[in-house]
């Protein structure tokens, strides 16, 4: 079957309602699955911290997530 093949138009497509990153920053803390984390803040902390060891142990390329990095993903988070 090639792709001209194929009419759209006699398909039936079901979408879900899958939920977005909207309001993370509202009421839905902690984080993680054992609640490690209360803020965001905490969360891209553990974060530096496992990309920088796993980098460190694996003598790879250094990966960090800088301190500006994760001040702008948290601003942007709270945009959504």
């Amino acid at each position: 079957m090639r792709p001209s093949d194929i009419d759209l138009r006699s398909k039936t497509y079901v979408f879900h309602n899958i939920p977005g990153f909207g309001d993370v920053t509202m009421d839905t803390a902690p984080y993680f699955y054992d609640n490690s984390a209360m803020t965001l803040e905490a969360v891209m902390r553990q974060y530096q911290i496992f990309f920088h060891l796993t980098a460190v142990g694996l003598n790879g390329p250094s990966f960090e997530i800088s301190d500006r990095d994760a001040a702008d993903i948290i601003a942007f988070l709270k945009l959504l």
